[in-house]
């Protein structure tokens, strides 16, 4: 569950605060009936009492020895409170008076761990029931005198300050069958017809501390969950996600009461690649009738996260235009893997297209005097892929000098045509026999440039030879061809 105050619903939170803020002024325990019958035996010719009640291992303990009986009464201050930390235990004696065989003893104590006034009449337990707030009941057997003893491991969730516990001890009547009190609750007299009830205070140490943390989950280079461990103290969380490492200054910023939030939420509504994240989290412990800027809130707890490289699209320009053929070009992606681009003749985004490792291409078989969409996306690691990138260009009309020899099923193109300073000599029909040369010759046939041509495209600079008719010369082992270009 996610909570943002902003704006409405904290308007109407802070209203609710004030409004338990005024109900728990008001608030207290119940005052309870200690028997049907009567209380502590009297007028019955009983002696249905608690005759002490003293605790150990606390860091203070109670030590009560008052065997005096009214019925019900409230203990405190020195002698009468006992202290510990949470999570530690504290050892109880209750003692009680024989009345015979006839009357069996049942000994139940409760403790208002969460401090809202009310004694939770379930069994505590830390892993099924961490809510409940009984904390002992003596067995259903034929205790009848002596002390029932128990040790109680006060809980990590209980609230830390001062607190209330009760102990109610009590028998039902001596008419078979003979049982102890089956049934028991902290206001109510229940099964118990003669009995005591006394209560004490109890100290709880839990200051609210921040919760620790755990690693960032499902990080990609948009999304990320972070996480971290439940603090059973507190009743929820309040966390902040920044760019800047400045931690939070006030109170009223996003609240939760999960241990992990995904992003982008409904608070922080996206992030970006290659950028660091840093994120505060702090437990609120006690709300109960306060007004949000006095809850009980611990430290904010400062971690970061990175997202990974962005995958950027590659920005594609073109060269090399004729009617039928030109060439895309881009610069480098950073962890790039490889490329994917695609033609079309409408801007349909595609599904799929062409995969390849370099940063240009040539495009063959294009239509001339046609306006062409050229789409490009770059696959990358760890981000998987960019957005599709999307370019345009006019093919020339038919125009230009062509091809004069070549060698059958072999052909070799050059573009721009005509040229102004580099022209690209580029393989486009058969197969290169090893490694091609390339001359190119002036209408004289004098060769004026040589250069060797290693892959299936070549880049050559004419820039400063006069303007003029040349022949380009390729030849390899199998193969050859003279294209003429027209120098600009």
């Amino acid at each position: 569950m996610y909570i943002n105050l902003y704006p409405k619903l904290k308007k109407g939170l802070l209203a609710a605060a004030c409004l338990l803020t005024t109900v728990g002024a008001n608030a207290q325990y119940c005052t309870p009936s200690a028997g049907a019958l009567s209380n502590c035996g009297n007028g019955y010719s009983l002696t249905a009492r608690i005759n002490s009640v003293t605790t150990s291992a606390g860091i203070t303990n109670i030590n009560n020895v008052n065997n005096a009986c009214t019925g019900y009464t409230v203990y405190g201050g020195p002698g009468n409170t006992v202290t510990q930390n949470a999570g530690s235990n504290v050892t109880m004696n209750v003692a009680v008076p024989s009345l015979g065989s006839s009357f069996p003893y049942r000994v139940v104590v409760w403790v208002d761990w969460n401090r809202n006034d009310t004694f939770n009449n379930t069994i505590y337990n830390a892993l099924t029931n961490p809510a409940g707030e009984v904390m002992s009941v003596s067995p259903l057997t034929t205790f009848v005198s002596g002390t029932h003893t128990f040790t109680m491991t006060v809980p990590l969730g209980a609230k830390n300050g001062l607190t209330r516990m009760r102990v109610r001890a009590g028998v039902r009547n001596g008419f078979s069958p003979i049982t102890p009190p089956v049934n028991y609750d902290p206001c109510d007299f229940s099964s118990f017809l003669h009995g005591e009830v006394e209560d004490y205070d109890f100290v709880v140490i839990n200051p609210c501390t921040a919760p620790a943390p755990k690693p960032v989950s499902n990080l990609t280079y948009k999304s990320a969950t972070i996480n971290w461990d439940k603090r059973l103290v507190a009743e929820f969380y309040e966390y902040w996600v920044s760019t800047s490492n400045t931690p939070p200054t006030s109170f009223g910023y996003y609240f939760t009461t999960n241990t992990s939030v995904p992003l982008p939420d409904s608070n922080i509504t996206s992030l970006n690649c290659d950028t660091k994240y840093y994120y505060w989290v702090r437990s609120i412990c006690d709300t109960e009738g306060k007004s949000q800027v006095n809850w009980e809130y611990s430290p904010w707890r400062m971690d970061s996260f990175v997202t990974p490289p962005c995958c950027y699209t590659p920005v594609s320009s073109f060269s090399f235009i004729t009617s039928t053929t030109a060439v895309a070009s881009w610069n480098p992606v950073p962890s790039v893997q490889r490329y994917e681009y695609a033609i079309r003749i409408d801007t349909l985004t595609p599904q799929a297209g062409t995969i390849t490792t370099q940063t240009s291409v040539l495009l063959q078989g294009l239509a001339p005097s046609k306006q062409l969409y050229f789409f490009l996306r770059a696959h990358c690691s760890p981000t998987p892929l960019s957005e599709w990138g999307l370019d345009s260009f006019l093919t020339q009309p038919t125009t230009g000098i062509g091809t004069v020899s070549n060698t059958k099923g072999f052909s070799v193109l050059a573009f721009p045509n005509p040229v102004k300073d580099k022209v690209t000599i580029a393989v486009v029909a058969g197969t290169r026999a090893g490694n091609g040369m390339v001359e190119i010759a002036d209408v004289t046939g004098k060769v004026i440039m040589r250069t060797k041509m290693e892959n299936d495209m070549q880049e050559v600079d004419m820039t400063g030879k006069p303007t003029g008719i040349y022949l380009i010369r390729y030849r390899d082992d199998k193969n050859n061809d003279v294209i003429k270009v027209n120098k600009e």
